[in-house]
């Protein structure tokens, strides 16, 4: 049986895609950057005649090409798949922006997929999704129904939304002199960006103005207290047709400024620190409000929820829903890239930046008969990028 052809496209900024609204948006330097100098990266979640849309066809590892099968198709010419039947598109995350791209194009997807929540861009459901606030009344639902304090976080240190700046600073004070600091985040934000924190009680212009700009732009911004972090983690599930199925668990690794650094290239069946079966009873209670909530209405994809542990008073907790990713994830990816990895010694999915590209691409790749990273780096992206770069590293 031939297996359906997708169309996917590799799309980073979709969240500020979704603030601003307009179809024909223009995304700022770094994120585009980011998606010409990775956007093969959708290919690692692809059938092996899936289509991608790409700026320029790239040059990859033919060991990988071998693996995916891909077809490139460049943006410029999209027009040549006017001949072709295609089942669904899948762009990193639904947006207006996505959505132009294919416009012309849309009578060629499977019928089941223009009729699901996905279908095309919807602005009244899709934003509300993408909005840090819709993940935080999930939180605030999960603390009623299943709050234990030995576990989770209490219920006046979950986010809320602020829409002032002098309610902001006044949280700001307040989470300083009760606890380790205070985190401030726009509602909707991309490529790691859009979030502020503080552990020393200093404001300063910047912050103001960046408060004053997030007020302007989205109207209010979510604000927390600043746990003290032992390890970042996320959840991943799948929604399709309204079935709800758990993908795995990922470990992953950010700046101090929360900026996504690398995941582990491995699927996990517990959280750090906790048992197998303490994780999925909690993955069991997460079904169980997620199917409750718009999320299992209004879409169909992958959903990446990001947690953490943190110490509290000496005790090691657990915040389940740090925040929802209604889109592909470099989480997602990395379990994905698990094929790559020897169990002993699993690999690292990581982005670099041209200040270190000796240092990683010196390193050749050493793969195994069993087409396994025994060490070094191995490229995943195309080798002519040149800003970002990404791919596995042992």
């Amino acid at each position: 049986m031939d297996l359906k052809m997708n169309l996917r496209l590799f799309n980073p900024s979709c969240e500020l895609e979704v603030v601003n609204g307009n179809r024909y948006y223009n995304p700022p330097k770094f994120p585009l950057v980011l998606e010409s100098d990775l956007d093969v990266l959708p290919m690692y979640f692809s059938n092996k005649n899936d289509c991608l849309l790409v700026d320029d066809i790239p040059e990859i590892d033919n060991f990988i090409l071998e693996i995916y099968k891909p077809e490139f198709v460049l943006k410029s010419e999209l027009k040549n798949l006017k001949t072709k039947i295609l089942d669904k598109f899948l762009p990193w995350g639904i947006s207006p922006r996505a959505y132009n791209f294919v416009d012309n194009i849309s009578e060629n997807f499977s019928s089941e997929f223009l009729q699901s929540p996905v279908g095309k861009y919807n602005p009244k459901f899709h934003k509300h999704l993408f909005s840090r606030k819709t993940s935080a009344r999930v939180f605030e639902i999960f603390i009623d129904i299943f709050g234990d304090e030995n576990f989770f976080p209490s219920k006046n240190q979950l986010p809320t939304e602020i829409y002032d700046t002098p309610t902001a600073l006044e949280f700001f004070n307040k989470k300083f002199k009760n606890g380790n600091g205070a985190v401030f985040k726009a509602p909707m934000s991309s490529s790691g960006r859009g979030i502020q924190m503080f552990r020393k009680q200093i404001i300063d212009d910047n912050f103001k103005n960046w408060l004053k700009f997030i007020f302007r732009t989205q109207g209010f911004v979510m604000c927390e207290p600043l746990f003290d972090k032992k390890n970042d983690f996320s959840l991943h599930f799948k929604i399709k047709n309204q079935q709800l199925q758990f993908v795995g668990v990922s470990l992953f690794s950010t700046s101090n400024n929360g900026f996504y650094l690398g995941s582990v290239a491995k699927k996990y069946n517990a959280i750090p620190d906790f048992t197998e079966d303490f994780t999925n009873k909690l993955i069991e209670k997460i079904k169980v409000v997620l199917q409750n909530s718009d999320y299992y209405e209004n879409y169909d994809g992958y959903l990446g929820i990001d947690g953490i542990t943190y110490y509290e008073s000496g005790r090691l907790k657990i915040n389940p829903f740090v925040e929802i990713n209604c889109r592909h994830s470099m989480g997602l990816l990395s379990i994905m890239l698990e094929k790559f990895s020897l169990s002993e010694n699993p690999a690292k999915f990581i982005i670099i930046q041209r200040p270190d590209f000796d240092k990683y691409l010196s390193q050749l790749p050493k793969i195994n008969s069993n087409g396994k990273l025994v060490n070094g780096f191995l490229e995943l992206t195309d080798r002519k990028s040149q800003h970002f770069k990404a791919g596995i590293f042992v």
